[in-house]
């Protein structure tokens, strides 16, 4: 099985998910762009490449965008059982579209998530519905991410789902942690000890929605500390908030690598993602994973599809202040870290990979 897949920059667990995928196929891949502009340079450091990587000269432009022909010089030049596109939205990526489209050349599209907007321009859904509608098969991660492709004219019974993780099974924790393991942690990263653990994870911006939770923890007394881990634009703000109300209860770490962002997750009582959107939501994942429980906004894709009321976690439905406090002190009275890990087993990269291979057997075969 010989396979082009075209990604836009080399985060690490697609990449981890790539060498998996290499020991089973013949797999080829095209990056655009070795860093996205909103990413910390560590971020990438500790990639290797085990597969048949084409870096491809170009413009980047914005966080993500990039301009390039390289795409649609290598189809030009090579062949592939199948050619799976994992965008459509950056300019390398339109033009590469066009010319499968033209040269009737079938191509999969693999997204990472989805959510249809509430409003939309009308030629930004015709671009949308061009490239997506345009698709032979689709691969996508969860139920909403479904309907998002259907919306924009994908059929049905072309859509394949597949757990989506950024979560190998060694980074997954296969035990509840004794008492000590957790002090240890705690005395380590210098988190307060005696008290309930928040912890939330994610770029500083506004789309992230932090400010909610500093509102939060205004109305929380002393037995509680909030530790955010990211930087990014917002930080500022969120600095001078955390001044201007005294906030001694909130600690931000700002960006650190993933096998430290893990330990954290292990020492805390609470994950919160108070997200306005989220087409995915790995750090949900990674929680759970972690015995975490996740009080999530459902405005994420993976909040939605995964977590249960009750059972792992809450779902956020109105974003007010007293929705989270009520739903704080729920989930530390009720529900145990046992039903955290539990309920995310399927979701490792390697359950990625063979899920996907027997979809791309299954349509090779019609």
């Amino acid at each position: 099985m010989k396979i082009l897949f075209v990604f836009n920059h080399p985060a690490p667990y697609k990449i981890e998910y790539f060498n998996q995928l290499s020991q089973e196929v013949d797999l080829t891949v095209i990056i655009e762009r070795m860093k996205a502009s909103n990413r910390n340079k560590a971020f990438y450091q500790d990639n290797e490449y085990n597969f048949k990587l084409v870096k491809i000269k170009g413009l980047n432009i914005g966080q993500e965008n990039h301009l390039s022909w390289g795409i649609k010089k290598h189809l030009k030049k090579n062949h592939y059982d199948l050619v799976i596109m994992n965008g459509y939205s950056t300019f390398s990526e339109m033009i590469a579209i066009r010319y499968l489209i033209k040269h009737q050349m079938p191509y999969q599209l693999y997204i990472n998530g989805g959510i249809i907007p509430q409003k939309e321009n009308k030629i930004k859904y015709r671009l949308k519905k061009y490239f997506i509608s345009h698709a032979k098969h689709y691969f996508a991660p969860t139920t909403r991410s479904k309907e998002y492709l259907i919306h924009y004219g994908a059929i049905k019974k072309n859509i394949y789902l597949y757990p989506y993780s950024s979560m190998k099974k060694g980074d997954m924790l296969d035990r509840t942690l004794s008492d000590k393991e957790i002090i240890d942690i705690k005395e380590k990263y210098q988190i307060p000890l005696n008290k309930h653990v928040l912890i939330s994870v994610g770029e500083l911006n506004k789309r992230k929605n932090f400010e909610i939770l500093l509102d939060v923890m205004e109305e929380l007394n002393n037995d509680y500390v909030l530790i955010i881990i990211g930087e990014g634009k917002n930080k500022h703000k969120l600095e001078k908030i955390i001044k201007h109300k005294t906030l001694n209860n909130v600690l931000l770490r700002g960006y650190l690598p993933k096998s430290e962002v893990l330990n954290y997750l292990k020492a805390s009582d609470i994950f919160l993602f108070p997200t306005k959107y989220d087409i995915y939501g790995h750090v949900v994942i990674e929680a759970l994973m972690n015995g975490v429980i996740v009080i999530a906004s459902e405005r994420s894709n993976a909040s939605k599809e995964i977590i249960k009321d009750g059972y792992n976690g809450y779902l956020i439905t109105t974003n007010s202040k007293e929705e989270y406090l009520q739903k704080i002190k729920l989930g530390i009275q009720s529900i145990p870290r046992e039903n955290a890990r539990n309920s995310v087993k399927e979701y490792i990269i390697e359950n990625t990979v063979l899920e996907n291979i027997k979809q791309f057997k299954d349509i090779l075969k019609k």
